[in-house]
Formats: structure tokens, sequence, C-alpha cells
């Protein structure tokens, strides 16, 4: 029986590879289709010795190739724990599942340590299989383990320990492994604990900007959220696209180099900021607008924070300290960068001479 199954493996093992190939070129394109950002995705088609070894085990349970659903394998790490049920949900939607051979291994026993993950056996949709590439594949089982990045640790740490179960360990050690295993889904929790405080934080910052821009600290998050809401700053973007004719990324580009500048000028928070912007609102603008006509080609990606770096630009100007706020924020600027940055400040006090 063995030996039959084995020839029957040499045999369809390139339909196998076939498999492995759609499958890890199908989940990638879902992936991203769903905007599901995770660490890692791979796949591997069970070796000979590996089968042989499999169906001695247990000879009595595998009759035939089509018995064994794990011959094509694909492992998703996910950041999070949460990100693992999301990934759950769109192989659900999108492969046939087989629930009996199914299992979630993340569901243990209160006193019981060990490897998490979530195991779903599985084939091709009915629908997808309607297309020409799938026909041939149509049929065939592969295993889908999903986990997040620290059951992940786990499982690779146990594996290299020798380790598999509770039952192989002394007592002496078993303490130790529930430690380990307690302090990982503690931190898998406080992760994602994490990760919906910050949404929530980030999606009240428009409010409690307008309510009170003086409490609230520059950070990553709260300078992504008054670039993409202020007047001001979307002035300055408009400006920048009707010159350059680009898009803009609306993802926020935010860095040491920013903070440090901002820092350096004493803008501390986002009422500071509001003030410091509106002081200068038309020189600001004319500032960005002469810089961009003069030599747009030393300009690299423009996105929604780029009004604020050509802010702390035409503030460092003004106090006559640009050289001093580079040293401060690690910013190289090219002679042609500070030729252009000099021209179009004087110009500008030379249109709007101060009072």
């Amino acid at each position: 029986m063995k030996n039959n199954i084995i020839d029957e493996y040499k045999k369809e093992k390139p339909i196998y590879q076939r498999v492995a190939e759609k499958l890890q070129i199908l989940i990638n394109e879902l992936l991203r289709e769903n905007s599901i950002h995770i660490h890692q995705i791979s796949c591997r088609i069970k070796e000979e010795d590996s089968l042989s070894n499999k169906i001695s085990l247990k000879e009595d349970k595998y009759k035939r190739l089509t018995d064994i659903t794990d011959i094509v394998g694909i492992r998703i790490i996910t950041y999070l724990d949460s990100d693992v049920d999301l990934v759950a949900d769109m192989i659900k939607k999108e492969f046939n599942v087989d629930t009996a051979n199914s299992i979630d291994k993340r569901k243990l026993d209160n006193d019981v340590f060990g490897y998490r993950s979530l195991h779903f056996v599985a084939s091709f949709s009915d629908e997808r299989c309607k297309l020409t590439e799938f026909k041939v594949i149509k049929d065939k089982k592969f295993e889908i383990q999903i986990r997040s990045i620290l059951q992940h640790a786990w499982a690779e740490i146990e594996h290299d320990l020798g380790y598999k179960s509770s039952i192989s360990v002394p007592d002496d050690f078993i303490r130790g492994f529930n430690r380990l295993s307690a302090l990982l889904e503690t931190a898998d929790i406080e992760f994602d604990r994490l990760k919906k405080s910050l949404y929530s934080y980030e999606h009240t910052l428009p409010k409690l900007i307008k309510e009170r821009p003086n409490d609230i600290e520059i950070n990553q998050a709260s300078i992504t959220s008054y670039a993409k809401n202020n007047p001001l700053n979307k002035e300055a973007i408009q400006k920048i696209v009707s010159i350059r004719q680009c898009r803009i990324n609306y993802k926020a580009y935010t860095n040491e180099l920013l903070f440090n500048s901002l820092s350096y000028l004493n803008i501390k928070t986002i009422g500071d900021l509001e003030r410091t912007a509106i002081s200068v609102k038309e020189k600001y603008i004319q500032f960005i607008e002469e810089v961009h006509i003069n030599d747009a080609d030393i300009i690299s990606g423009t996105n929604i924070t780029t009004p604020i770096f050509y802010l702390c630009y035409y503030i460092a100007l003004s106090r006559d300290c640009l050289k001093e706020l580079a040293d401060v924020s690690n910013k190289t600027f090219s002679r042609k960068e500070i030729r252009l940055y000099n021209k179009a400040f004087n110009k500008i006090n030379e249109i709007t001479p101060s009072k």
C-alpha cells in the first residue's frame, strides 16, 4: 500500500508543484486585495522521505494519496493574533475548507502549554476551478497554517529544543515552559490591545486637535492628523500639485528629521504648529511656490507632510539658522538646495517687505 502511494506521489508531483505555485500567488493577491499586512508567507511540497515516514506512522489511515491532505502546505505568519482571524475569514470565503480535517490549535486547555496555530485543510473554490488554469488541480487538497509571529517563535524554539508536548518534558521544566507560553500569549494580547488603542486615538485626534490643540503633543499620529485635516496644509499641498502636476501620497512621511526640526524651532504641540503656520501664512505659501517653480527637479516625493518640512525651512531661514537646523536634524542640504531656498526666501521678502 505504501509503495503504491509513493508511486502515485511521484506521478502526481508536477501537479502538486503547480498547486503550490498557484496557491502562493493567489493568497498573496488576496492579502493585497483585502489590505491584510503579514510578516511572511512560505510554501512547501512534502518530500518523498517525509511522506514515507508519515505513511509509516499511520498505515491504517492512509490507503491512497488523496487521503494525505498536507502534501502541499502554506504557512502565513501574521504580526498580530487578531490578524490570524482576518486571514482565516479570507480563507473561508475564498476556498473550499474541509472543516472536518481543519483544527484551531490556538484553543488549548488552561493547564496546557505549547504550539498554537490555526490549520485549514482546503481546496480551490468551485468558482475558481471553472478557470482553465485551475481545472487540472481542482481536486487537490492542501494545508494552510496561520499563526502570529510570536506563535511562530514558540513553534520554532520548541522544535529546536525537541519537545513537542508536556508529556515529553521533565516535570522540573514544565513550569518554565508554562511561564514562557503565558508570556508569549500575554504579549500577543497586549500588542492587539495597543493596536486597538492607537486606532482609537488616531480616530479621535481630529476632534481633539480642534478642541484643544495646545494639549496635543507632536508625534507621528498627531502630525498625520494635522497634515490630513488642516486647511492651510491642504492649501500648500494643492499649490504643489498645481505647479508640479503630481499626485500626492496621502500616507504621511514622518521621521526624526521632521520631529527634530520642529523641536529645534520650539514647536512642541499642534497648537504651536498651527500658530507658526498662520503667522507666516502668505510668505510660507509663496516660499513653497518659488521653490517648486524655480527647480522642481531637486524635490523628491511629495506627500501630505511635505508642506511642514517647508514651513520648518522657511522659519529657519527667517531666523538665520538653517545650518543649525540641518545639524540638529541630521539633514544634509546640497549647495543647490541651499541656493534655491535662499533665493526663494529673499525674493518673497522683497515682494512682501517686513513691516
